[in-house]
């Protein structure tokens, strides 16, 4: 006896398949934009410190005056007795990029 091939299953998850495909590619290339957006750290900029405020939403902050940085600078007190640094490299696939206001290891 012949097997009955059930193209219906096949069509029903294509739908599903191909938007689970777009949220993915979606969250990559926002996340690739916030990454690498650029701003400058040189007054008169296009892109630089007294406009950071409009560069980014989550930026809006920078024009206040209490948070001009794009970085998140917090306050804390730090302890004194840490002891000796330790460190403890290990080898890694990386590839570092310098953006003229920072580095980014990717």
């Amino acid at each position: 006896m012949a097997r009955r091939r059930n193209d219906g299953d096949a069509r029903g998850a294509f739908p599903t398949l191909a938007l689970a495909i777009l949220v993915i590619l979606e969250f990559c290339v926002s996340t690739g934009q916030h990454a690498s957006l650029a701003f400058s750290y040189k007054d008169g900029d296009p892109d630089g410190p007294a406009k950071w405020e409009t560069l980014q939403k989550d930026w809006a902050v920078c024009d206040s005056g209490t948070e001009q940085s794009p970085t998140d600078i917090a306050e804390v007190e730090v302890p004194k007795d840490l002891g000796p640094l330790e460190q403890s490299y290990r080898p890694g696939a990386a590839v570092v990029q310098n953006r003229g206001h920072d580095f980014m290891v990717r």
